[in-house]
């Protein structure tokens, strides 16, 4: 504990004992003493830069059994933000609690890319994230409101992938991911998370007027193999440790809920490789998650691909071959890898899908809760359950891709339009 007893010295001196001043209720009495309590932009800011130059301060913050409390709605003065990531990639491990309240008018672009690995602590052979928190290890965002939020991505072909391990049998590049949380991480069956949760929850959550716009004219050679993947919420929404394959059907369950998502506008203008887009997570897979109460209102993904068919996702022996796939979901955009549970309940969406393709063997594929579920015969696709309870009828996509083959595209056409 001695690094948290640094932290006190460095940060709760500008955060706890700066912010007693706003640790009283109406009537005088204390808030909880763990609460790391915010009330102002320059809050915020402050608490935001002292993160990103700290070491395991999510971990020394969850350890203590501390979690930040807004006391006041954020107004962020249409600056962009520095993301929530420690010096040594250390993200959101810990409980934000919005309180009712709302961050808002803030922008993400090209200087707000950060590059993260699968687990906590690491980065580099795994994601380029654009997000205001780019991972959570079994974090928490509970009764808080994103809103007036600006994502701006112009990234080079360096910025747009990262190249994994060339001796791993999938190889490839992972495309970015992007959305309030980049990748949200579910310890799944992996309790020995730092943190010492055994999930992660994300609930009472609202999304408002939120407009993404990425244009990226990589050369072919560039483009990613594994999707780029787009939510309002969470761009991808995995538990990536061992690749899924100790996910087990009593492993914790992940909770979405009650998330309210409006006026969500996505705009991507890219040369090929696969493009997932949903409400609420752009990607979901490798995990047990629910999505309860989710609602996505007013909103339109307008996708332009020029058609470079270097994408592809091969997973070991599932080789299956994504190439310029456009996949849009109202909740989820797709799931293309094995092992999961995703659970899909009580949840609506109201979205225009707009695609333009280059390219016209590039399959698109559109559901109303989810674009595209890959499904494949590997070995470690022991898991595969995908359940929308009572909306069963109201996704019009679900494809599987067999071993050894390509998916069956549900257009091939150059432009789809739906409601």
């Amino acid at each position: 504990m001695k690094k948290f007893k640094k932290l006190l010295g460095a940060v709760a001196v500008a955060f706890v004992f700066s912010f007693v001043a706003f640790a009283l209720t109406a009537c005088g009495e204390p808030t909880d003493p763990n609460a790391i309590t915010i009330s102002s932009y320059e809050e915020f800011k402050e608490f935001l830069t002292e993160y990103s130059q700290n070491d395991y301060l999510d971990l020394d913050i969850a350890n203590e059994g501390k979690y930040i409390l807004l006391t006041d709605d954020i107004d962020c003065q249409n600056e962009v933000l520095t993301p929530l990531l420690s010096k040594d990639y250390h993200s959101l491990e810990f409980k934000i609690d919005g309180n009712g309240h709302s961050i808002s008018n803030f922008v993400l672009d090209n200087s707000c890319i950060r590059e993260i690995g699968t687990a906590a602590g690491t980065a580099g052979a795994a994601f380029r994230v654009l997000s205001l928190f780019p991972r959570s290890d079994g974090g928490q965002l509970v009764d808080i409101e994103f809103k007036n939020v600006k994502i701006i991505a112009n990234p080079d072909d360096d910025q747009l992938t990262t190249s994994v391990d060339p001796d791993k049998p999938w190889g490839g590049t992972y495309g970015m991911k992007i959305g309030i949380v980049g990748y949200a991480k579910s310890t799944g069956a992996n309790e020995s998370a730092e943190s010492g949760n055994t999930n992660s929850v994300f609930q009472n959550v609202k999304v408002t007027n939120m407009n993404v716009n990425v244009k990226n004219n990589a050369n072919t050679a560039s483009v990613s193999e594994f999707p780029f993947s787009i939510g309002s919420l969470i761009g991808l929404d995995a538990d990536t440790t061992n690749y899924g394959e100790n996910l087990q059907a009593n492993s914790s369950m992940a909770v979405r809920e009650n998330i309210t998502v409006d006026n969500f506008n996505v705009k991507v203008d890219m040369t090929g490789g696969a493009i997932l887009v949903g409400g609420v997570s752009g990607q979901s897979n490798w995990e047990r998650v629910t999505y309860d109460n989710c609602v996505v209102t007013n909103s339109t993904f307008q996708i332009v691909n020029d058609g470079a068919t270097a994408g592809t996702y091969d997973r070991e022996n599932a080789n299956v071959k994504l190439n310029d796939t456009v996949s849009l979901g109202g909740i989820i955009g797709g799931s293309v890898k094995p092992q999961h549970e995703i659970i899909i309940k009580n949840c609506s969406t109201d979205v225009d899908y707009i695609v333009e393709s280059g390219n016209a063997e590039s399959n698109v594929n559109v559901g109303t809760l989810v674009g595209l579920v890959v499904e494949s015969n590997s070995t470690d696709s022991d898991l595969h359950i995908l359940n929308f309870e009572e909306n069963n009828s109201s996704t019009s996509t679900c494809l599987k891709g067999a071993t050894g083959g390509e998916l069956t595209a549900v257009e091939n056409i150059l432009t789809y339009t739906t409601k």
